[in-house]
C-alpha cells in the first residue's frame, strides 16, 4: 500500500529547506551546548535555572489566562 500524500505534505516537501548532514548538525549543536554548560560555575548554573523557572511560570500563567 502507498501512503496518500496530503496537499500540505507535498507543498512542504517542495518548498522546505533541508540542511545537508541530516541529524549530524543538531547532534553536534547539542554536544557544543553541553560542553559550554559543563564549564559554568555553580552560581551561574543556579542563575540560569532560576531564570528558566521564572520564565516557565510566566509562560504557564499567560497560557492559563489566555484560555479562560
Amino acid at each position: 500500500m502507498r501512503k496518500k500524500e496530503n496537499k500540505e505534505d507535498s507543498e512542504l516537501s517542495k518548498d522546505s529547506f533541508r540542511i545537508p548532514g541530516g541529524y549530524i548538525v543538531p547532534i553536534l549543536a547539542i554536544l557544543v551546548i553541553l560542553f559550554f554548560l559543563s564549564n559554568l560555575a555553580l552560581n551561574e548554573l543556579i542563575a540560569i535555572g532560576t531564570f528558566i523557572g521564572v520564565l516557565s511560570i510566566i509562560y504557564y500563567l499567560i497560557n492559563v489566562v489566555s484560555h479562560n
